[in-house]
């Protein structure tokens, strides 16, 4: 099943047009197939079975407290039933096969490998490229947002699956944002004022939905205050790409390799 799952989002994310302003992404509706989605609705994990971000080593722990997030290697040993690890565990799985990230990967393709380029730049021109991929939950709570950054140097795509269960907060969506200043870009890592930015849209979130993107210097992203009573509930996957010189400058190889 798990396979056929992410075949359907293949097909989705292939027959829905890019989107070019403020940069470009992908909004697909109807990502998952509908009795899929229902099953997945009701198998979400209780609160107590995932971690505040802040307590691990992947942000400062002044990062906000009111994100929440589960890994799929902590999942066998988390406070989900047997049959949230079963589906949880097949979907994660299916999305970590290397056609799902080559279908990520050819859909942004120039925009991919524009980015690697910077990257090899910033290497010394010469590199081997090692990619990553990484699937998780992820669950904001009240008072959580972001301000507007546009990730990780080592990023070529992002991809957050909206797990809405109706259509009544698409407030809660990521906003993308344009810099207020004329010509600025952000190679990765700060989080700006949102006063710094015009908010050009936010992507409603909505149930059955995704958002993706390919990492650039004017992909700002965020988002806006998450209000009291609410909830947002995400599957995050994404692609990195790390770069080594030494021994492996004999030869330099594209980030699809």
């Amino acid at each position: 099943m798990y396979s056929a799952v992410a075949e359907q989002v293949m097909r989705r994310i292939k027959a829905t047009p890019l989107r070019r302003e403020p940069f470009e992404h992908l909004y697909v509706e109807e990502v998952f197939p509908a009795e899929v989605y229902a099953g997945l609705r009701r198998l979400m994990i209780a609160d107590r079975a995932y971690q505040q971000l802040n307590t691990t080593a992947r942000v400062s722990p002044m990062y906000s407290a009111s994100r929440l997030c589960l890994f799929p290697k902590d999942l066998a040993e988390s406070a989900a039933t047997a049959e949230q690890k079963a589906f949880w565990g097949g979907l994660f799985g299916a999305f970590m096969a290397r056609s799902f990230r080559q279908a990520w990967l050819r859909r942004f393709k120039a925009a991919v490998e524009e980015n690697f380029a910077l990257i090899r730049a910033r290497h010394g021109g010469v590199a081997t490229a090692t990619l990553t991929n990484e699937v998780l939950l992820m669950r904001d709570l009240a008072a959580y947002e972001l301000g507007p950054h546009t990730d990780s140097h080592t990023k070529l795509v992002s991809v957050l699956f909206y797990l809405a269960p109706d259509e009544s907060a698409p407030e809660l969506g990521t906003s993308l944002y344009r810099p207020r200043e004329p010509g600025f870009v952000c190679a990765g890592g700060p989080h700006y004022p949102h006063a710094k930015f015009e908010r050009v849209t936010t992507l409603p979130y909505r149930p059955n939905t995704l958002l993706a993107f390919p990492k650039s210097q004017l992909c700002f992203h965020g988002v806006e205050p998450v209000a009291a009573g609410r909830q947002r509930d995400l599957l995050l996957y994404d692609i990195r790409c790390f770069v080594q010189r030494g021994a492996a400058e004999r030869s330099a190889a594209g980030p699809a390799a």
